[in-house]
């Protein structure tokens, strides 16, 4: 458990209301503080998968209001999402948000390596070099070095590297992660459930879709089940009031 939970009057850093995504996803509406680990659960074609890519806006489709850091916003592409300080780690990682054949640094400054550009690219460089080298040891991802190629990390250590790439943005304020322990041996999703506290606890809101019903009780404060597109039943102060298992089923079938 975190040996700090949200504070419950925490500011809302995301407000959903009414989000509906076409075929998938009716009337789901949550808040998510800040600090707060909201978790996402339903069994296949729930929909929890389709919320975290609307809050992305890679589902450009949906509808509903979205109010992020107390505002109104319409996120309809990636890129307005990341200019909002969102960030999101798609369940196919190794198709989808790495690029394979490519170092364990390049992958990591990919996306906020811009900025670092002040000085000169020399310096911008060491800079990012230097962040990147702080994350390695901040999540203790083991690798020989930065210009080892992330492909041939094992898969705990590459899903590690492929989170920092977000952590590195400055602006960085809430992160979706779709099943992120996906493929992951016990030891290696361990280490991300340590991850992904001390970031919640340094104030990062974070919303992920869970594999698992251990998972969901293990690392969430909140969890929404999500049955045909609808939220079936939301579960608060999770880590204080431990749901059973056979509540999150009954609410998931």
């Amino acid at each position: 458990p975190r040996s700090n939970p949200p504070d419950k009057n925490a500011p809302k850093r995301l407000a959903v209301r009414d989000l509906t995504v076409p075929g998938k996803v009716e009337d789901v509406s949550f808040d998510v503080a800040s600090g707060e680990i909201v978790g996402l659960i339903g069994v296949q074609g729930s929909g929890a998968e389709s919320v975290c890519r609307a809050i992305f806006g890679v589902e450009d489709s949906h509808s509903g209001h979205i109010e992020y850091e107390g505002r109104p916003v319409r996120v309809s592409c990636p890129s307005g999402a990341v200019g909002l300080g969102i960030g999101y780690v798609p369940a196919e990682r190794k198709a989808e948000a790495m690029m394979k054949g490519m170092s364990v640094c390049q992958n990591m400054t990919v996306t906020f390596g811009s900025d670092y550009g002040y000085g000169g690219l020399l310096l911008s460089k060491r800079r990012e070099r230097r962040e990147a080298a702080n994350w390695v040891e901040r999540l203790k991802i083991k690798t020989p070095s930065l210009d080892h190629r992330i492909d041939q990390l094992s898969g705990g250590n590459q899903q590690k590297a492929v989170l920092s790439k977000w952590l590195l943005g400055r602006s960085l304020r809430l992160l979706v992660l779709d099943h992120p322990t996906r493929g992951l041996d016990p030891g290696a999703r361990a280490d991300l459930f340590n991850a992904i506290r001390r970031l919640a606890e340094e104030g990062l809101s974070i919303v992920f879709v869970g594999d698992t019903l251990d998972e969901m009780v293990t690392l969430s404060d909140t969890i929404l089940v999500l049955r045909d597109g609808r939220l079936s039943q939301r579960f608060d102060d999770v880590q204080a009031k431990r749901p059973s298992e056979e509540d999150i089923v009954r609410a998931m079938v």
